[in-house]
């Protein structure tokens, strides 16, 4: 009970440090950078007035683009942030402190549930470690600037954290369960993780045949074995999903959906090796050329560069570790839009991704686990001294914390916050 309370500590205290650039403004300024934001916050407030005025279904409404109005359940993503908002204004009216709260509680989440995930495989010490580098990554910390239905990855570690104990625990009704959950949460957060998902998935089941076929085989068995609860699990996922997007679902089973562009976005590598300027972090001190953009920030860090290079040498006779390399190689392959992406690009779930840079959020996941690897091996070759394994993770936490911690610059170089002096409410309400 008292580590669990420590740990909660630590990630109240780790987010307030992470966001205190915008602690000083929550009732008068709007965290991001005066974009996509914005119509987050409205969304928010809009919801909040159909709910208060007695239409929970969120549907229809001509507050907005009058007189024409619009389908807020069609239009908006995240239904978490959205929820967060609705649970807040019962305290306040203020549609920007609301707003700037949702995304402390969303960033806060998602280092706690990257906890829980870690924790399935590692020591508390390394999954504390895990938690800061996966649920504070450049990536999520980057989506704080305006793209906060993507600040929430914590599902992706959840969901294959719970196929693994299924897997080792031979089908226990609370890891279906906590599959189930952690399937609802990547939804809610946003439709674009679903799809990732599902976009991820044939791959790493190739992948897994290639590398741990008897694992695979034994998988499989306990799926089919325990099929009454898996079906029970899609059905939960189902329950919880389907009232705040269950609308969407049948517009695209009617083949209603509107799809993107046909013309998908290509990140250019550098920036996975070299921080975006647009991440206000202190590891941008040293950007790379391209584009300051949102969808550019996917840096791996330059701690994480270090010790994933020590990974493919200590690393080298893991057999667990051939597979986590190989599935970071075909993720790294996605997330660039290499080829054959241009291929897949022309079906589902893929011709509704059209920022393969969004592939991170899977490509992350097996680097975070070599290094947590990496480090527990390390642990293990110092075991005879308990200060020297207090040392390491110490020090790995000082340098995963140092490089992403804010340097006041602003996204985008445009202001960490879009201040709006005398309202605290943006125009656009």
């Amino acid at each position: 009970m008292r580590g669990a309370l420590l740990i909660f500590m630590i990630f109240c205290g780790l987010t307030l440090i992470f966001m205190a650039p915008a602690l000083p403004h929550l009732t008068t300024a709007v965290i991001g950078d005066g974009g996509d934001n914005y119509q987050f916050l409205g969304f928010q407030y809009l919801a909040n007035r159909l709910v208060s005025s007695g239409h929970p279904e969120m549907g229809w409404t001509d507050y907005w683009r009058f007189p024409f109005g619009i389908d807020l359940d069609s239009a908006t993503d995240s239904m978490l942030f959205i929820t967060l908002g609705l649970l807040l204004y019962r305290f306040t009216n203020d549609a920007v402190l609301v707003y700037n709260v949702s995304v402390l509680m969303l960033v806060f989440l998602n280092l706690v549930l990257s906890y829980v995930a870690f924790r399935t495989w590692f020591s508390r010490n390394l999954a504390l470690i895990g938690a800061i580098i996966y649920g504070l990554s450049f990536y999520s910390l980057a989506k704080v600037g305006g793209h906060v239905n993507l600040i929430s990855t914590a599902g992706f570690p959840l969901f294959f954290a719970s196929v693994c104990n299924i897997w080792r625990y031979d089908g226990r009704r609370r890891d279906f369960a906590m599959m189930a959950g952690s399937a609802a949460y990547l939804t809610l957060a946003s439709l674009q993780y679903p799809l990732l998902l599902a976009g991820v998935l044939p791959f790493l089941i190739v992948l897994l045949f290639v590398f741990e076929r008897a694992a695979l085989a034994q998988l499989l068995q306990v799926f089919w074995q325990k099929k009454i609860l898996l079906l029970a699990s899609m059905a939960l996922t189902i329950v919880v999903v389907a009232p705040f997007e269950g609308r969407k679902l049948m517009e695209f089973l009617r083949g209603e959906t509107i799809l993107p562009s046909d013309q998908f976005v290509v990140v250019p590598p550098i920036n996975l090796v070299l921080p975006n300027a647009y991440i206000p972090t202190i590891s941008s001190a040293i950007p790379n050329s391209t584009r300051s953009w949102i969808e550019y920030s996917i840096f791996l860090g330059f701690a994480e560069v270090v010790l994933l290079g020590m990974a493919v040498v200590r690393l080298r006779s893991n057999r667990g570790a051939h597979f986590l390399f190989a599935c970071a190689a075909v993720l790294l392959v996605l997330t660039l839009g290499w080829w054959p992406y241009r291929y897949l690009f022309r079906v589902m779930p893929y011709r509704g991704i059209i920022e393969p840079g969004r592939f991170f959020v899977a490509l992350y996941l097996p680097i975070t686990l070599l290094i947590l690897l990496l480090l527990q091996r390390i642990e293990k070759s110092t075991a005879d001294s308990v200060d020297r394994v207090v040392g390491l993770s110490r020090a790995a936490s000082k340098a995963f914390f140092l490089e992403s911690s804010p340097s006041g610059s602003g996204f985008g170089h445009r202001g960490s916050i879009e201040t709006d002096p005398g309202h605290t409410r943006p125009s656009a309400i």
